[in-house]
């Protein structure tokens, strides 16, 4: 079976229908046929992030989403590493709240 990396971004098109690329999101979803997805916990953490000051609809799409790639059989979660959250915390410490306008723009 293909095994596809389920990015960020992906999941934010596919959840948000005022995203530019949701419907070339979801007509490529829907021609990828059978596959296991593979994503990670910090993946999922910024898919909430994201979502977390875009209001209460979207805020519970975002739960949902998470919440249904967890119970799927057919989607591998890879775990956050204590290694992995410093690194993060290092780039914060260093961009600040300018990370996100760095990714942004």
């Amino acid at each position: 079976m293909r095994r596809i990396f389920l990015d960020t971004s992906d999941l934010q098109a596919l959840a948000d229908e005022r995203n530019d690329l949701h419907d070339k999101a979801l007509a490529v979803s829907e021609s990828n046929g059978v596959y296991l997805g593979v994503t990670t916990e910090m993946v999922l953490t910024e898919l909430l992030n994201a979502f977390s000051n875009r209001g209460e609809y979207l805020g519970q799409v975002a739960i949902d989403i998470v919440e249904a790639l967890r119970a799927d059989p057919n989607i591998e979660i890879i775990p956050q590493t204590a290694e992995q959250f410093e690194k993060a915390m290092k780039f914060y410490r260093k961009f600040g709240c300018l990370a996100h306008k760095r990714a942004t723009f």
